[in-house]
């Protein structure tokens, strides 16, 4: 067994672990962490791969990440990742204004019903008393004809009344979060260049990403040493001409345990 092999084999050793420990704890591969301490890199799929799992398996076993990631045959290597699928997400079907236009014509033909509902209950109220017998004059009937014929229809409106403030008191607008307040900011690059986003939000970085055209992979390693959410590895490197067939490779670090 080699010398990186050997240090991580009798770390985890020490501890009392069994390599299915390993694997539940750090949720990497058994057969990833077993090629880890034979130090058989062929195992991998790239060599940027190899130094993602190192970190994270180093780290649980107590050890210096970055001693152990210097002693790696392949730690000043570029790794050539292998194009993935493309994550897309589904999209939202559009609100349709059809659905607007149903709503209005349904409370319209509620509030003519209601508004003949409340004439015919207004009529029917006014009752005669037996043995005084009264005619309405022409006039009478002509006016309340003439009320009822420019009685102005009911508008539906589908917007909500303003909510006023009390007196006194300015009007409060809740602050929203921005993409500023974690992470740093992403420096703009030219067509085709590799950003650098080490140090940068997922959301930042995805949304770049997006704005470039570029495909790109999501990879998620426990890391205690960086904030949650944030990018602390990439492939190809910053300022890198990226190919068609290739992707960016973020590491995200999930915090620590």
């Amino acid at each position: 067994m080699a010398e990186l092999g050997r240090v991580l084999f009798q770390a985890r050793v020490g501890r009392g672990l069994t390599i299915e420990d390993a694997e539940r704890d750090t949720r990497i591969s058994k057969r990833y962490l077993e090629a880890l301490e034979r130090e058989d890199f062929s195992a991998f799929p790239a060599p940027f791969y190899a130094r993602a799992f190192l970190r994270t398996y180093a780290q649980y076993l107590g050890l210096d990440a970055a001693q152990l990631l210097a002693a790696l045959p392949h730690a000043r290597l570029e790794p050539e990742v292998a194009p993935l699928p493309e994550i897309s997400r589904p999209t939202t079907p559009g609100f349709s204004i059809n659905w607007v236009v149903a709503g209005i014509v349904v409370l319209f033909l509620l509030a003519a019903g209601l508004l003949l509902y409340r004439s015919g209950s207004e009529g029917e109220g006014g009752g005669i008393i037996p043995g005084k017998p009264t005619v309405a004059s022409t006039d009478e009937r002509t006016e309340t004809a003439a009320v009822e014929a420019t009685a102005p229809p009911v508008e539906p409106t589908l917007e909500p009344s303003p909510v006023e403030s009390p007196p006194g008191e300015a009007p409060t607008t809740e602050a929203l979060p921005t993409q500023e307040s974690q992470g740093r900011p992403i420096e703009p690059t030219g067509p085709g260049l590799v950003p650098d986003f080490e140090g940068a939000a997922l959301d930042a970085a995805l949304a770049v990403l997006r704005d470039k055209g570029m495909k790109y992979v999501v990879i998620e390693v426990d890391n205690k040493d960086v904030v949650q959410g944030l990018v602390f590895d990439q492939s190809p490197a910053p300022g890198s001409q990226l190919k068609d067939d290739e992707s960016v490779t973020l590491v995200v670090s999930r915090g620590g345990h």
